[in-house]
């Protein structure tokens, strides 16, 4: 599946580094392996999909009806990713609930003339809410593309179809192998 043979050994071997020693270079390490693994997915996902997608290619240009099995393919094929995403997902309402306390807790410490320790502070829980807020806008951009996509393909018009057969032509055009 991997081109890199060794990829799950560097990432075994990135997180025992960052058990080990909690470093910023070892966390970068691991990101890394973990953006190549990303990447190889990516490309081992469209090359086992690419005859299904092309077949149902010819199918939206043919204008025939696609079925189910057809729509339940596509689906996976442009946001199959999002939808696992937000089948997983089990911390949306924490971070929501922890932007809610940072954003209280910055409303708390706002002063006209802080002293030192409450910037530092004031700091700290904006750098916390921006995490927050980071992981509660992917969640809704994941869950927004795939009801996006339920919504343009509850029922597959002319513009639907030509829309559809544009980004399939573009990603099939795309994928690398």
């Amino acid at each position: 599946m991997s081109e890199d043979a060794n990829l799950l050994t560097r990432i075994t071997e990135n997180f025992q580094e960052v058990t080990n020693t909690g470093s910023e270079d070892a966390y970068l390490q691991l990101s890394g392996a973990l953006e190549k693994m990303d990447s190889e997915l990516r490309g081992y996902t469209q090359k086992l999909a690419i005859d299904e997608m092309k077949a149902v290619l010819l199918k939206l240009k043919n204008d025939e009806g696609l079925q189910a099995e057809d729509l339940g393919k596509l689906k996976s094929w442009i946001v199959g990713d999002a939808q696992y995403y937000i089948n997983r997902e089990k911390n949306f309402e924490n971070w929501r609930a922890d932007l809610e306390r940072f954003i209280k807790e910055i409303k708390e410490l706002w002063m006209e003339h802080p002293d030192h320790e409450r910037l530092l502070r004031l700091r700290s829980l904006a750098h916390d809410a921006l995490g927050a807020v980071s992981n509660i806008a992917f969640y809704v951009k994941q869950k927004d593309s795939v009801d996006k996509f339920n919504t343009a393909t509850q029922e597959i018009g002319e513009s639907e179809r030509v829309v559809l057969v544009s980004l399939l032509e573009q990603k099939i055009s795309t994928s690398s192998f």
